[in-house]
């Protein structure tokens, strides 16, 4: 930053630090105050490296620590703020040379002079009647409605940096003195920004929606763990989440397990799609098998000479009792009982043979029970 610049926003923030911003600060404490351990450390619109760089901090210099994210990333505010980007659209001018009053409502801070994809923006907003110090407009000749505006972000709008990148104080450094001399320092104190409710209101509904996708996130990894999941309730959740975050780097997060709970889904409709071939395929050779055994028992010379034939298998119960079944063509024809006692059927345990008797009931559909009365082997085996 030139000395020009310095001296704007020394005498900005001599003239602008309205009773209220100095309420904000303390209503939103950081959680500590660390020094930048790093040489190539960076500050990011999003937790993750591929991300867009929003600052460069300097070796030891210091950074405010809000929150901490999972995977290792810090929600982190350095002294003067980010040099961010806004739409032009969304501000007028003030009295005051180079200070702006925004006019909209959830107006996004963007790293780079675009609205797309890339350029995801911060977490934090700008609302109506917030003023920010304007740096440059990204294309001077153009009217500022029209084109990007570079601004300084507020107090309280912060980015994310690994946490690796930082050391804590020592037990002997005051983080907050530290922290006041540092704004001091960077002479880029922001007007004003939100009221202290508005922006407590703000950061609830964003602790709630995350907490609703780790939520979201624990119970899909659930569903995906079991045999048969029910990704719909998993579905609605994360949509909710994502609607409800719109716009912020949650909804960023739950429309990524979105995909992931889609190919989840896919996956699991390839499975579901290959059992139901692999039953039909099944069921149709079990037909096809019946009808060749059915033709070949029509085709059977000896199928009126006995009641029932095939081969005897022996079966034998958690009790000890024995059980005699004839199977004929892959399928269980018969029980045999014999209560004349004139047959020891263990004898002919794997034999071929065929038997004629009365009926003693069907044992299920398709399966009589025969009293045998005679008994002739077809073939030993």
């Amino acid at each position: 930053m030139n000395f020009a610049s310095n001296a704007l926003f020394t005498l900005l923030a001599c003239s602008f630090l309205a009773p209220a911003a100095f309420a904000q600060e303390k209503d939103q404490a950081p959680l500590r105050f660390c020094r930048v351990s790093d040489s190539a450390a960076r500050i990011y619109n999003l937790p993750d490296v591929k991300g867009k760089v929003i600052a460069k901090p300097a070796p030891k210099s210091i950074v405010a620590v809000h929150r901490e994210h999972g995977a290792g990333w810090l929600e982190v505010e350095v002294p003067g703020g980010f040099a961010v980007w806004v739409y032009g659209r969304y501000l007028k001018p003030t009295a005051t040379p180079g200070i702006y009053e925004v006019t909209g409502n959830a107006v996004n801070l963007r790293p780079e002079p675009n609205s797309d994809v890339t350029s995801f923006p911060l977490r934090q907003r700008l609302q109506s009647r917030d003023q920010v110090a304007v740096i440059r407009q990204f294309e001077p000749d153009e009217p500022m409605e029209e084109t990007w505006v570079c601004v300084w972000s507020p107090p309280g709008v912060r980015g994310l940096m690994p946490a690796d990148q930082v050391e804590n104080l020592s037990d002997q450094e005051d983080g907050h003195a530290l922290w006041s001399f540092a704004l001091a320092s960077a002479g880029t104190e922001a007007p004003k920004f939100l009221a202290p409710r508005d922006r407590i209101v703000q950061q609830g509904k964003a602790d709630r929606a995350e907490e609703a996708l780790k939520q979201a996130r624990q119970e899909l990894d659930v569903e995906a763990g079991k045999p048969t999941p029910d990704y719909g309730r998993v579905r609605s959740a994360l949509e909710a989440v994502a609607k409800e975050a719109s716009g912020s780097p949650v909804a960023v997060e739950a429309n990524v397990e979105l995909q992931r709970l889609g190919q989840l889904e896919e996956t699991l409709a390839v499975k579901e799609e290959l059992y139901r071939e692999r039953e039909r395929r099944r069921l149709e050779a079990l037909d096809a098998q019946r009808r060749v055994w059915e033709r070949s028992r029509r085709l059977d010379p000896l199928r009126e000479v006995f009641v029932a034939r095939g081969v005897l298998e022996r079966q034998v119960g958690s009790t000890g009792d024995e059980r005699y079944f004839l199977h004929y063509g892959g399928e269980t024809r018969a029980e045999l009982l014999c209560s004349s006692r004139r047959y020891d059927f263990s004898r002919f345990d794997s034999y071929e043979i065929g038997v004629k008797g009365a009926s003693a009931g069907e044992l299920e559909p398709g399966v009589d029970r025969i009293d045998v009365a005679r008994l002739e082997v077809i073939r030993r085996r």
